[in-house]
């Protein structure tokens, strides 16, 4: 395989982990968005109905 050649590989494929790393980031970001208001919403709910669960935290 010519340098030229290997070289454009080695770039190409360090592109593609670039965007592939940036998806999962922004994956793990949105659902972490998603588990902050679900813990929030769980909260609000216990908070609104004392009783065994308001002793079970």
């Amino acid at each position: 395989m010519s340098p030229i050649i290997a070289i454009a590989v080695c770039i190409w494929a360090g592109v593609i982990m670039t965007v592939h790393q940036r998806s999962c980031r922004d994956l793990v970001a949105e659902k972490d968005q998603e588990l902050k208001a679900l813990r929030y919403r769980l909260d609000e709910l216990l908070s609104e109905r004392p009783g065994r669960w308001h002793h079970a935290r």
